[in-house]
């Protein structure tokens, strides 16, 4: 079956199947009515507006897909962290390599980076309030007292920016109104699980409002260690204040303050798999080889080890956002200025033995700041904003492989300076009640200052007594040999947009595009040193997607279909991938095709229905592979099909609303690296959730019970190749997770 075929069939494929959760979705809690027919309660569907192009606007009025959710959404389907935010999302994959809140590494569409060095920015940008997050150990984070999530597919470049090649997701938190309400949300789980979510807000004057929310979730480790502490636990604590202030109807300010600290949890907790090398010199599974020193992963628990090292990790954020608007009457004056000091160090048993073979660390303390000024106007038929962008990163990092058994301390030391300011603008004009003509552009420069330093230090070895000259060599011409590499990039390009959307009626909008997104260039953080000076720099990627998408409403509002058709030509691609202890990203070409699909649909009798897909086929061309053939392959977390799924029913009893809801996420298979080695191959996998909750007839308080990955499949999400060390590193979701929750809202 040829691509184009494909692609035909997916669109049939999605119109019979439908698709997900995150098209307009359900009002979780939402009100219950009767039915027409007077048979039972029905959820009604959500009118969700969004900010997908930098105003408030109907999610079925947005020719980009889009998959939003509301904060009661959230909840329901029992989304805590960002990575959440995938089971639900057609086209998103977010994995976290080294256990929830450590990196996040999101995939839209097949987009991906999968670097965990510090100082690298992902495809995929997460915004928090309209504020960028630069780093990747900030992209998992916890989501409390949330107004809405929006993940926007394709390129964003023209609105957006920063590094939006792939898409973005923009977590938006609840502001303050002027009523005094609140609400408290305690969560007792399996683990010794506590989470506490909590928030309150009012006026406090004529012109002065607030909101302050506050977080805290702790458990034990969930991965068990027959030698030492468990991995995996959790103890974060998180908060939020707002102040509004409305001094006259034409000006408002909004500060938000906020901050979250992880406290010395212990973490690690990956399985151990014999690994060897193939020809090509990729690491392939070699089932019950042991270790180094003999030891032997036999008890057949993908959550249990033996780590003779407990792993650790610290991490801290605070964020200060200003947000000024103002109406002048003919357009509005909007400044975003937003300050993040940002801080994280993590040490794993990095062997997973309980043999003193190896240890990984590595460590962050970066600044950002960004400031965005916009106008937004509006004529009769024409529509339009134009702004500048202005962004500065410090980051100072260190990463070390300490290869015990060996007595060899590979220590490196980077830091980036970034610098980057931008100007954009987009105009939508109507030609008619039914056409409307979309065009955008963005011009970005970026400037970035680098400094990588390595060196080795010989340490007492535990079982081979090679050292630095035998671990990590200083080859000519690489940073072991050199000692310092510096690099700098100064670079101006654009990005752009066109597009046409047809609304031949109100319940449906047809549209067409062309975008242009651009990543800039950066530089590479080998662990192991063992890169030349010409491998260092990476250059910029661009992304032109080809797009074709539908949103309608149909059934008298009961039924929402939407759907989107797209081709990726991918320049420079920026392809990551681990060779043995040698992080690298290297620039190659890439094409990709997909689909993705979402529908809801609520019958009455109190059910409602969900369902998504999404079908990818992507290829990265000409890989280099170790032993030096080139040979085309598919890019990190790309699955060709992915699908995701909900039913929902209600009860409408005299005192409240009893509901029953189960929901599914299915992955299939896909490579965590771009070499597609067999030992980093991960299997399909299935995710089943179910829920059933109580709430009152004034929605003043809700007590659920629930169960997570309710048929306890071991789920492996990641993997590293080492087999240059005999072994191959697997990351597994949680084991099933059992929990109840008890919300009091006043």
């Amino acid at each position: 079956m040829n691509r184009q075929h494909k692609i035909y069939s997916a669109v049939a494929l999605g119109a019979l199947m439908g698709g997900g959760i995150g098209i307009g979705g359900l009002a979780l809690p939402a009100q219950a009515n009767e039915a027409e027919d007077g048979a039972g309660t029905t959820l009604l569907l959500e009118e969700i507006t969004v900010t997908a192009q930098k105003r408030s606007q109907n999610l079925q009025d947005v020719g980009i897909a889009v998959s939003a959710f509301s904060g009661d959404q959230l909840k329901s389907l029992g989304m805590v962290d960002t990575a959440d935010i995938a089971a639900h999302t057609p086209g998103l994959l977010f994995t976290q390599p080294g256990g929830s809140q450590l990196i996040g590494l999101p995939a839209i569409r097949g987009v991906s980076q999968n670097d965990f060095a510090p100082h690298q920015e992902t495809p995929n940008a997460l915004y928090v309030d309209e504020a960028y997050v630069s780093f990747v150990a900030g992209n998992s984070q916890y989501m409390f007292d949330v107004e809405r999530v929006e993940v926007l597919k394709g390129p964003q470049g023209t609105l957006f920016g920063r590094n939006a090649t792939g898409g973005l997701i923009h977590v938006i938190s609840r502001k303050p109104g002027e009523e005094l309400e609140g609400y408290a949300d305690l969560t007792v789980g399996s683990f010794d699980q506590i989470r506490l979510e909590s928030a309150i807000g009012g006026a406090l004057s004529e012109t002065t409002a607030f909101r302050a929310a506050g977080f805290y979730n702790t458990h034990d480790g969930y991965v068990k260690n027959s030698i030492g502490r468990d991995n995996y636990e959790d103890d974060t604590i998180a908060g939020r204040l707002q102040l509004q202030v409305q001094p006259s109807e034409d000006l408002e300010i909004l500060l938000i303050g906020s901050g979250n600290k992880t406290d010395d949890i212990v973490v690690g907790g990956g399985q151990f798999t014999g690994a060897g090398k193939d020809d090509d010199g990729l690491g392939i599974t070699i089932s019950g080889q042991p270790s180094l020193f003999g030891y032997l992963d036999t008890d057949g628990d993908n959550h249990k080890g033996a780590y003779d090292i407990d792993g650790r990790m610290n991490k801290e954020s605070y964020t200060l956002t200003g947000k000024l608007t103002y109406d002048f009457g003919l357009y509005t004056l909007t400044a975003i200025s937003s300050y993040t000091d940002f801080e994280f160090d993590y040490f794993e048993d990095n062997d997973l033995t309980p043999d003193p073979i190896s240890m990984f660390s590595m460590d962050q303390k970066s600044e950002q700041f960004s400031q965005e000024l916009r106008i937004n106007g509006a004529h009769e038929k024409l529509k339009w904003v134009a702004g500048a962008y202005y962004l500065s990163i410090e980051s100072d990092n260190t990463s070390s492989f300490d290869l015990l058994a060996f007595g060899a301390d590979q220590n490196n030391v980077f830091a980036l300076s970034t610098t980057s300011w931008a100007l954009f603008g987009q105009v939508e004009y109507d030609l008619s009640s039914e056409l409307t003509v979309i065009g955008g552009f963005r011009w970005s420069e970026e400037d970035k200052d680098y400094t990588f330093s390595s060196a080795c230090v010989d340490n007492v070895p535990t079982l081979v007594p090679v050292g630095c000259a035998g671990a990590f060599p200083a080859l000519a011409g690489t940073i072991n040999d050199i000692g310092t590499f510096n690099g700098k990039i100064d670079k101006g390009d654009w990005s752009g947009k066109a597009e046409i959307d047809w609304r031949p009626h109100e319940d449906l909008l047809v549209y067409a595009s062309v975008t242009r997104g651009t990543k800039a260039g950066g530089f590479n953080a080998p662990l192991d040193g063992l890169l030349t000076a010409e491998q260092m720099a990476f250059d910029s990627e661009i992304l032109t997607s080809y797009e074709m998408g539908i949103k309608s409403t149909f059934w008298d509002g009961r039924a929402r279909f939407n759907a989107a058709a797209f081709y990726y030509d991918y320049g420079n691609y920026q392809s990551f991938d681990m060779r043995g202890f040698t992080q690298v990203i290297a620039n190659s070409d890439a094409e990709i095709y997909g689909l993705d699909a979402e529908v809801v649909v609520q019958p009455g009798y109190g059910l409602s229905l969900m369902a998504g897909l999404s079908l990818l086929d992507a290829t990265v061309k000409d890989t280099p592979l170790p032993s030096g053939r080139l040979t085309d392959t598919e890019p990190p977390q790309a699955p060709s099909f992915s699908a995701n799924g909900l039913i929902a029913k209600d009860w409408d009893m005299t005192t409240g609303l009893i509901r029953a809801q189960f929901d599914f996420s299915y992955v299939g298979d896909y490579q965590v690296g771009v070499a597609n080695a067999e030992v980093t191959a991960i299997d399909s996998y299935f995710l089943g959730n179910a829920r059933i909750s109580y709430v009152d007839g004034e929605d003043r308080f809700e007590i659920a019970l629930f169960a997570k990955n309710v048929f306890n499949n071991d789920i492996r999400v990641y993997a590293y190749d080492i087999s240059n060390l005999g072994f191959g590193e697997n990351v597994y979701l949680p084991p099933r997770w059992f929990g109840g929750q008890f919300i009091v809202r006043f």
